[in-house]
């Protein structure tokens, strides 16, 4: 909610755990992520999102670096 870009995080994390959990193959990650209007591309790591995360994650990095490796 607080991103400036309005990058969907939850709906990129939800693609990601859904995968990382075998409830969906790799192939159905990457359409349900193609789906996504505002992907994680368009992260700009301001780190607005942070302090928001109740699991501590690194939102930036995981946007510029571990979402692009795992959805293309």
């Amino acid at each position: 909610a607080d991103c400036p870009k309005e990058v969907k995080i939850s709906r990129i994390f939800a693609a990601y755990n859904k995968y990382k959990t075998d409830e969906i193959d790799l192939d159905a990650a990457k359409a349900e992520y193609q789906a996504i209007d505002v992907k994680a591309d368009e992260c700009i790591a301001c780190g607005q999102c942070k302090n928001h995360c109740p699991q501590s994650i690194d939102i930036p990095d995981w946007m510029q670096t571990g979402i692009p490796k795992i959805f293309g």
